[in-house]
This record gives structure tokens, C-alpha cells and sequence, in this order.
């Protein structure tokens, strides 16, 4: 048998391949786990937070009109007695 060259790049540690051609299957490699790492640039980051604080901002306006439109219906109601 003749020896055949080093591959280039990256070279791995599989079995060498039996005399008929076939191989034993390698066993199933374990999930990687672990923290994932995206990078997010500034200008997402900021339209992130500004999205996010306008439908704060909405919502607490929201709330407030409801509650002044309550204190009118109320008021008409039942006029103040002097």
C-alpha cells in the first residue's frame, strides 16, 4: 500500500478506513451547550430601547386619559352641592 499525502487544512481524527472500504460509524457527536454570544450594534440597540419606550409611554397615556375621562363622566353625574 502506498501512503497517501497529509491533506491540506483542517485534518481530523477518524478511524482509519478497514481493508473491504467500509468503516464502523462513528458514534453521534453530544450537543453543544453552553452561553450563545450575538453582537448587536448600537444604532439596533438604541431603535430597540426607543421602540420599546414609546409603547411604554403610549400605554401610560393611555391609562391617564382613561382615568380623566372617568373623573368627568363622574363629575357630570353627580354635580358638586354648594
Amino acid at each position: 500500500m502506498t501512503e497517501q499525502p497529509a491533506p491540506h487544512g483542517p485534518t481530523t481524527t477518524l478511524p482509519p478506513q478497514s481493508a473491504n472500504g467500509t468503516s464502523a460509524q462513528l458514534p453521534p457527536s453530544p450537543p453543544k451547550s453552553g452561553p450563545t454570544h450575538t453582537r448587536t450594534s448600537g444604532l439596533r440597540t438604541s431603535r430597540i430601547a426607543g421602540a420599546a419606550g414609546a409603547l411604554v409611554m403610549a400605554a401610560a397615556g393611555t391609562v391617564r386619559i382613561t382615568q380623566l375621562r372617568q373623573m368627568v363622566r363622574r363629575d357630570r353625574r353627580n354635580p358638586p352641592t354648594s
